[in-house]
């Protein structure tokens, strides 16, 4: 038997101060991304396999975030980019340290880079070494689906100077990635929250959104709308080598990554988003190939004629043709690139 407590040990307990939670109500964008088909992969393959899947999943996440983390926000301490993976499910928060007021573009540009590492999450898994292994049998790639929100949550500040953000606004994200797999192009969506901050960028960011979708998520009335992304590109300052601040930087395709998304595209032909990026990566790959052997007039007609071939597929895509008179626009005005550089290959060697 336990021995009874003295009456000096009992009025100890009942003194001792309860400590109060530290925390604010603060802005902050929230992204959860999730693997499409986990159960058909776990029901179809053995158990060693698909903890392998799961290893490389968390280990891309990491890695994209951190890479981003230290290339954009690594210079502002009052902000904090947390991110943390589970399982098959990788979520991100963007908030600041201070119940400071904080101003538009802080946010702006917080919800910009959680659509970067989107397509670069979705870029990366597609070329992890599952996918890989899928590619090279003819098999359809495993999919990433990605809701990005903007909300208030309740900033918990830990003893340890660790802060963990809680509330419905995560939640609420957790639901918009739920519906993002149903999406027709990218399967990233934003809340209309997170669409309106990001608004003042959108003529001038690599990609397009469809139309607003109206959802109706169970306890959620009237329900809200959700914008996928539509269409990608390549940024504007893609090939200006002085710019430091393009996700795009980040990631340069090799020979095998372009061989690879090819075949991944032709196992999947409806995927808009395989063939969009067989493109550009494509184009990244032969700027460099240029930018090596010091051809600046080729460089120079390649950034030019990119500019207008995207400016003309935009304009189509926001229109009411269909998105295959977008992408044959961007196909066509790639080759027509290509023969460009050939053409004045051919002209300088007569010289």
């Amino acid at each position: 038997m336990p021995k009874e407590l003295s009456e000096e040990s009992t009025t100890a307990i009942k003194r001792k101060p309860v400590m109060e939670p530290v925390g604010w109500e603060g802005q902050t964008v929230i992204l959860f991304a999730d693997i499409v088909g986990c159960p058909e992969i776990s029901n179809n393959e053995p158990l060693e396999k698909y903890n392998r899947m799961l290893r490389q999943f968390r280990s891309l996440f990491e890695k994209i975030t951190n890479k981003y983390k230290q290339k954009f926000y690594a210079s502002h301490d009052n902000i904090d980019f947390k991110s943390q993976v589970r399982g098959n499910e990788g979520h991100l928060m963007i908030f600041r340290k201070t119940p400071e007021e904080s101003n538009q573009d802080l946010w702006t540009d917080g919800i910009d880079t959680a659509i970067s590492i989107s397509l670069d999450l979705k870029r990366r898994w597609t070329l992890s070494k599952f996918n890989k292994e899928r590619i090279v049998t003819e098999k359809h790639t495993f999919d990433i689906a990605v809701g990005i929100h903007f909300g208030q949550a309740w900033i918990n500040k830990k003893s340890n100077n660790e802060f963990q953000p809680e509330g419905y606004a995560i939640n609420l994200t957790k639901k918009i990635e739920s519906h993002s797999r149903e999406g027709a192009f990218t399967h990233i969506c934003l809340s209309e929250a997170a669409y309106d901050k990001l608004y003042p960028l959108l003529d001038g960011t690599p990609y397009i959104f469809d139309r607003p979708h109206l959802i109706k998520p169970k306890g959620i009335s009237p329900g809200f709308n959700l914008f996928e992304v539509k269409h990608h590109f390549l940024p504007a300052d893609w090939a200006d080598e002085k710019t430091k601040t393009s996700g795009w930087k980040i990631f340069e395709p090799s020979k095998d990554d372009i061989e690879k998304i090819e075949k991944a595209h032709l196992a999947n032909p409806s995927n808009i988003w395989l063939l969009e990026e067989f493109i550009m990566m494509q184009i990244q790959h032969g700027h460099e190939e240029l930018l090596k052997q010091g051809k600046a007039e080729e460089l120079r007609i390649l950034g030019n004629e990119y500019r207008e071939s995207v400016s003309v597929a935009k304009k189509l895509a926001n229109s009411s043709m269909n998105d295959a008179a977008s992408l044959l626009v961007c196909m066509a005005s790639y080759w027509g690139k290509m023969e460009t550089i050939k053409r004045t290959n051919s002209f300088l060697k007569k010289k």
